[in-house]
């Protein structure tokens, strides 16, 4: 993936790397995001300005949850319909994670399913507050 010093989180077969807004007015929290999802047989990439930093500042409360309670669920719903991750977390730590993605709505469909682990959580974590401390929100989610 381009620019490896560019803010990012990884978790299973997805990779996230934000290159800065991408909105020219104040209020605008658009993201010039690169993401990645590679599973065996396949791999599915979008780049543009189609993630918003509030999408992802409700990301990060919901996964800092998951993190601590061990339990609930952890979303990213982009207005866009590029990306799309949901995760729910199992009675004994597992979770299970479907993340959807397209490069053209109109003509493709991707789902990839994986399971990770708890301990994956805290470096998306990291990442993900370094993207927002960069880029923090200034609408609402």
């Amino acid at each position: 993936m381009e620019d490896e010093e560019a803010p990012g989180f990884r978790l299973g077969g997805l990779t996230l790397r934000a290159f800065g807004v991408g909105g020219s007015a104040p209020y605008e929290d658009w993201i010039d995001a690169h993401a990645r999802v590679e599973a065996p047989g396949a791999t599915v990439e979008v780049r543009g300005t189609w993630l918003r930093a509030a999408e992802l500042g409700t990301l990060l409360h919901d996964l800092a949850l998951m993190h601590r309670d061990l339990r609930g669920t952890a979303e990213l719903r982009c207005i866009e319909p590029t990306l799309r991750i949901d995760m729910r977390c199992g009675s004994r730590g597992n979770i299970a994670m479907t993340v959807e993605i397209t490069p053209d709505a109109s003509t493709q469909a991707h789902r990839f399913d994986f399971a990770i682990d708890q301990s994956d959580l805290a470096p998306a974590l990291v990442g993900l507050r370094r993207i927002l401390r960069r880029d923090p929100p200034v609408s609402p989610g």
